[in-house]
């Protein structure tokens, strides 16, 4: 009985981690998705130079931070997507709603 309420929960959490992140991963894995990640990613490394080289401005350093940040969330949230499909995949119920 404990075996099959561990088995109910497990299955429970995954089928919330999926739809929570699903949505996320279609959005990025689409064209439109992959021209905001590359436009983040060109305007991170726009921003870099600016402020590496001291030609830059207090709203650049701001704005950089905010990108930096952007960009290290979606990250986070692609890398927990991939490593709770990888769990699923290899039937351990890793899978855990992302809070």
């Amino acid at each position: 009985m404990q075996y099959m309420n561990r088995s109910r929960m497990r299955g429970q959490n995954t089928l919330t981690f999926l739809a929570k992140n699903a949505a996320f991963m279609q959005a990025i894995d689409s064209p439109i998705g992959m021209e905001l990640l590359k436009d983040l990613a060109a305007r991170h490394t726009l921003l870099l130079e600016k402020v590496a080289s001291l030609d830059s401005q207090d709203r650049d350093k701001i704005e950089l931070q905010v990108v930096r940040e952007i960009m290290e969330l979606w990250s986070m949230r692609i890398t927990k997507y991939l490593a709770g499909l990888d769990g699923i995949g290899k039937g351990k119920g890793e899978a855990q709603p992302e809070g």
